[in-house]
């Protein structure tokens, strides 16, 4: 068993005005590189996981989506699911520590296992914070939508350098590429991130 330790946050706001200032917010945007492969494999000290309210998702009952995907091979992210109940709007969670333990290949019905880890990123484990999407559609381009997941991408990006993320709430939760990807820029740039 390696040495270290895992820890567990949940972290949040009182329900009320946003905590934060978006509008005429001056802080610059910090840059951005596209890069294409597993997220698990990125050198950025914070990681996003596309949480469901109930951290985990479906990993214990088969479906193989990001979420699912990170925590098979993280498996020490499992115990959120015990320690933390449903997320409520004003929340994150994040996990530092957790190591990998296994490669994967593939997604959905072509995923599979494909060996040990092989310790090919460097550094310590990247802290992987959990936060849950608001579901796509009319809805999701209300101001307190956007307020609300501009808010809890903030909240889970804290004091991150680098933060390595994706398609936010693009799949089952339908959401815009672009949209989301432009609220996880102006978090990660609020919280201070370089890249």
């Amino acid at each position: 068993v390696p040495d270290g330790e895992v820890t567990f946050e949940r972290i949040g706001y009182k329900k009320g005005p946003s905590p934060w200032t978006w509008e005429a917010n001056e802080k610059p945007l910090c840059a951005v590189a596209l890069a294409d492969g597993a997220l698990e494999e990125s050198t950025a000290d914070v990681h996003a996981e596309f949480a469901n309210a109930f951290i985990g998702g479906g990993v214990l009952t088969g479906d193989f989506a990001m979420e699912e995907i990170l925590f098979l091979v993280k498996p020490e992210l499992m115990v959120a699911m015990a320690v933390a109940n449903r997320m409520v709007d004003t929340e994150a969670i994040r996990v530092s520590g957790a190591l990998q333990t296994s490669l994967v290949a593939g997604y959905g019905a072509g995923f599979a296992f494909a060996g040990d880890y092989d310790c090919r990123r460097k550094g310590p484990p990247p802290t992987v914070c959990a936060i849950d999407a608001i579901r796509g559609g009319g809805p999701a381009m209300s101001e307190p939508a956007l307020l609300r997941d501009l808010n809890k991408a903030r909240l889970g990006f804290e004091g991150a350098a680098e933060v390595a993320t994706g398609h936010w709430g693009c799949g089952a939760f339908g959401n815009n590429h672009d949209l989301m990807f432009l609220k996880q820029w102006l978090a990660a740039s609020e919280a201070g991130a370089t890249k």
